[in-house]
């Protein structure tokens, strides 16, 4: 393939190694498309770019090696958008999490870990969505849901 139709040029790849790149459960979602719920249009677009050039740079990269994951955060308790999340807009928001709580860095941290390490040698090209089944919810607080039934 010639350097000039990669998105890196070959000069400086390296055999074996590995990139994420973090984009946004709001572009991640192709069945039931979500968007951002603290951004604008460009952000929600801008994430899911980046979900199409992590796919298209790990077909390109994976001959010389290298892996290129997408880490999809869901909501976590930082700064971002403002201010850090109160404990209890963090128990507010929590209710609507199946795994009953936002992420923590470390929750996001720890996947792209995994992800760069040789334990996922033959995984690329992926969206791994981090975000405690925000994406599988019913959008119904579990106390409702299981009272239905």
């Amino acid at each position: 393939m010639p350097p000039q139709a990669s998105v890196m040029p070959s000069a400086n790849r390296a055999k074996a190694s590995r990139s994420a790149t973090s984009s946004a459960w709001a572009a991640a979602w192709p069945l039931r498309p979500v968007i951002s719920s603290g951004g604008t249009a460009n952000y929600t677009a801008s994430k899911a770019g980046l979900l199409g050039l992590t796919r298209h740079a790990a077909y390109e990269l994976a001959p010389d090696g290298i892996r290129v994951n997408a880490v999809c955060p869901g909501p976590t308790a930082t700064g971002f958008g403002g201010a850090v999340p109160t404990d209890e807009s963090k128990a507010a928001r929590s209710r609507k999490i199946p795994l009953g709580r936002m992420c923590e860095p470390e929750d996001i941290a720890d996947p792209i870990l995994f992800l760069a390490g040789d334990a996922a040698r033959m995984i690329t090209g992926v969206a791994l969505n981090v975000d405690g089944g925000v994406l599988v919810k019913n959008d119904t607080p579990y106390e409702e849901y299981f009272r239905r039934r």
